[in-house]
């Protein structure tokens, strides 16, 4: 696939690097310094003492709170905020990695990139700890390493697709509905080199590695005891019904047996997205007079 701009341009790197300074230091600004609705308390909470989230645990997202509570903050919900607002900058550069990885021009990278970062719900997700902007962040790594214009080659592609799958899953279940695009970077991959076998070999060993975190709960249930833990995850069985969802019901998204309103939740969709589209160049007008 021919594409005018190389990806390994100068001009490339010093763009993604103003995108997520700029973009880390709009969100690290306007971090929630106290617990706002949602998850919020609970990773907060999970960032200062430790602990087991809620089914199915994510556990990537809470040992990588646990490593920043150094962080200089006003409270243990303003440290999990910047913590989530450095995902939130690292989610900018890598959406416009895949950008450009997939044959989009500089300029459409970078307004595509800075519109969804100046978007309210982008910024609401990044400024507190919520599990949502982690997610964002490896799904964009997943479609930029799947990319035909992408670095990584070969062995190397299948193995950072397969770990980087592995980590989206010791996060949010919700990765897996971009399968279909790290699958078709992992055929592209296997494409790329004669040693089909070893690099498929290296792909699913990178993604049991990426996986490992999961093996943290049962340290993270032992410690705390019954504090801060959710359930018992410190027996196999505990651990495959916290990690399947059990409490919930596997594969379903809510414990309510009431069927889902469909059209209200659409509506809702829709009605967010319009928000999105009308509020995000403000915002973006906003990020750009404060980088000026």
């Amino acid at each position: 696939m021919h594409h005018d701009d190389e990806p390994t341009d100068p001009r490339d790197r010093a763009v993604a690097a103003m995108l997520l300074v700029g973009v880390l230091a709009a969100y690290a600004a306007t971090s929630a310094r106290t617990v706002l609705g949602g998850d919020n308390g609970e990773f907060a909470t999970l960032l200062a003492d430790g602990g087991v989230a809620h089914p199915p645990g994510y556990p990537l997202f809470t040992l990588y709170l646990r490593a920043m509570r150094w962080l200089p903050a006003a409270s243990p919900a303003h440290a999990a905020a910047l913590a989530t607002a450095l995902l939130g900058g690292a989610c900018a550069w890598a959406l416009w990695g895949a950008c450009r990885a997939w044959g989009a021009s500089r300029g459409a990278a970078t307004l595509a990139t800075a519109l969804y970062a100046a978007s309210p719900l982008a910024w609401k997700l990044a400024t507190h700890a919520e599990v949502f902007t982690p997610s964002a962040l490896l799904a964009a790594a997943i479609v930029c390493a799947a990319g035909p214009l992408a670095g990584p080659r070969g062995a190397r592609r299948v193995a950072l697709l397969g770990l980087l799958a592995g980590l989206g899953l010791a996060n949010h279940h919700t990765v897996a509905l971009v399968a279909p695009i790290g699958l078709l970077g992992v055929a592209r991959g296997l494409r790329e080199t004669p040693r089909k076998f070893a690099a498929a070999s290296l792909g699913l060993g990178a993604l049991a590695l990426g996986l490992a975190p999961y093996a943290a709960l049962v340290f993270a249930a032992r410690s705390a005891g019954e504090r801060w833990a959710w359930g018992d995850a410190t027996t196999l069985a505990g651990l495959w019904h916290h990690v399947s969802r059990g409490d919930y019901g596997t594969m379903r998204l809510a414990m309510s047996d009431a069927p889902p309103e469909v059209a209200a939740q659409l509506a809702r969709l829709g009605a967010d997205l319009v928000l999105d589209l009308l509020a995000a160049p403000a915002l973006l007008a906003l990020l750009a007079a404060g980088l000026v």
